[in-house]
């Protein structure tokens, strides 16, 4: 039975939210309390982080982030709960193969930096793509394409959900794959986010940056 995680949500119903997702490429709302996330946010700043490349992809996509894997711990059984109630709230024909966060990273970014370019996701990315922001905050935008205008934009707050397709969700292919950016970094000193990700290795291609 889902719980309280996806409340938001159950008013709509799978099927409107599906459709918003289908037609943005994401959706994104609050799930607990700014104090609730903050309490995670105190684990997340126990961890040691790498700092990414300052470019990467074919496109060279600009970023200014490090990162960490995390699999234990509140955070971790926080990410299973979630995984749970999103594959009960869609059901199994939403998805290519069962929900699987098999990725899961904390990004941090230091105030006032710039955040990542404009860029697609990887297809080896499977179902969907969720986002929790755990402290400070940061503006994702959604465009129609690398060059194109600004299709829905969103800013991500402590406690904020976002979930983005991926291919496989509904039977979506690579195509699916959003342009989208993260930037107007504001976190003192800096801003904490829980990415998760079903992440298949095997799959044909890196996707285009």
């Amino acid at each position: 039975m889902v719980n309280s995680l996806l409340r938001p949500f159950l008013p709509l119903g799978p099927e409107v939210v599906v459709t918003v997702m289908q037609r943005l490429g994401a959706i994104c709302f609050p799930i607990m309390s700014e104090a609730d996330a903050l309490a995670l946010a105190v684990e997340a700043k126990r961890f040691k982080y790498k700092k990414q490349p300052k470019e990467y992809g074919k496109r060279k996509v600009r970023q200014e982030v490090s990162s960490c894997l995390v699999s234990e711990g509140a955070i971790g059984d926080f990410a299973s709960s979630l995984e749970r109630e999103l594959a009960v709230f869609f059901g199994p024909e939403a998805f290519e193969s069962p929900l699987s966060f098999t990725a899961r990273n904390i990004q941090r970014y230091r105030n006032g930096t710039l955040g990542i370019e404009p860029h697609r996701d990887e297809s080896e990315n499977r179902n969907i793509v969720a986002l929790l922001g755990l402290e400070g905050r940061g503006r994702f935008t959604v465009y129609d394409e690398l060059d194109g205008p600004v299709r829905v934009r969103w800013t991500i707050n402590p406690g904020d959900l976002l979930l983005m397709v991926a291919p496989g969700f509904y039977g979506a292919d690579a195509s699916c794959r959003r342009v989208h950016r993260v930037d107007e970094i504001v976190g003192y000193p800096h801003r904490y986010l829980l990415g998760l990700r079903q992440y298949v290795p095997s799959a044909s291609r890196q996707g285009e940056k």
